[in-house]
């Protein structure tokens, strides 16, 4: 039964880590077409929407009314801005580059906790808060398009995509010090419907004069229904199957998936200096986290 367990776990980390390395394709797919607050209101919504009937089949509805407040801050946090920040991005920089960025979330996790707890940081956690930084540094260097802010950088690209990772990493600090109540589906959904009514207005506003093909609309549905709604409930599971600190690290194989795909289907460029870099950012972040301490000791017993 154990081993049954542990397999299902396993499974289900595979499966994750692939429908998150699959948005950043799907996701540049449709914010080419249809733009950034459309792509971002889009898969907000459509996950919004697959939630629903379990919300009200588990009658959680009162639930979510009750804490609107926190629910409308952690839709902002947890969906809204970094949703739209990499639908932005996407049209700026490769998708390997963008879900390279995207692994620093632990590592900007691990700061905010460090500044809201004010506990001493350990001599690795500090290097790898340092090789995490370098390593994010080195990655925004190696964009094709040069690091500039002029038309054709990759400037806009990369502060997008920092700003979406530190809203996921205040997203967390703030669950857990806010919401660490409220059941997962509860907080998927609730933050869903409301970051559907923060993005409302730009999202229309902004709206595409010309029709957008079937590809487009058929993306930002994989990206809204599978990518957010599917895998938000496959990652509460995960963790209730392996543990938080194990099931974080799905961040870690989602680059891989995404920088394959990116020179698959988009003919994107993946150089030597980028792999690189993306290891020292993972290191980091491992470091950073405890994570790797905390293996290295069960392993040998320190």
């Amino acid at each position: 039964m154990l081993k049954t367990h542990k397999a299902a776990g396993i499974f289900e980390f595979i499966l994750l880590s692939v429908i998150w390395g699959t948005s950043f394709l799907f996701t540049k797919y449709a914010a080419v077409e249809l733009g950034t607050f459309p792509t971002a209101w889009l898969r907000v919504s459509f996950g919004a929407l697959t939630l629903l009937p379990l919300i009200l089949w588990q009658r959680h509805l009162k639930t979510c009314i009750s804490h609107s407040g926190n629910l409308i801050t952690l839709g902002v946090l947890s969906a809204a801005l970094p949703f739209a920040c990499y639908a932005f991005a996407l049209n700026h920089i490769t998708t390997g580059l963008a879900s390279i960025m995207n692994s620093t979330v632990p590592l900007f996790a691990a700061l905010i906790t460090w500044l809201v707890t004010r506990n001493t940081l350990t001599q690795s956690r500090l290097w790898g808060l340092f090789l995490g930084i370098l390593g994010t540094i080195a990655v925004a260097l190696n964009s094709p398009t040069g690091v500039h802010f002029t038309e054709g950088g990759s400037g806009w690209g990369v502060l997008a995509c920092l700003t979406a990772t530190l809203s996921y990493a205040l997203s967390g600090v703030y669950t857990q010090y806010k919401l660490g109540r409220l059941k997962p589906l509860i907080l998927s959904a609730g933050s869903l419907f409301w970051a559907s009514v923060v993005l409302l207005v730009p999202a229309l506003s902004t709206w595409p004069h010309n029709g957008s093909s079937w590809k487009a609309w058929l993306s930002i549905l994989y990206v809204g229904v599978v990518c957010t709604a599917v895998a938000n409930i496959l990652f509460f599971r995960l963790i209730q199957k392996i543990g938080a600190s194990s099931a974080a690290t799905v961040t870690y194989v989602i680059p891989l998936v995404a920088s394959i795909l990116g020179v698959i289907v988009l003919d994107e460029l993946f150089t030597l200096t980028l792999a690189v870099s993306a290891i020292v950012i993972l290191l980091g972040v491992s470091l950073a986290t405890g994570l790797l301490v905390s293996y290295w000791g069960k392993k040998y017993g320190r």
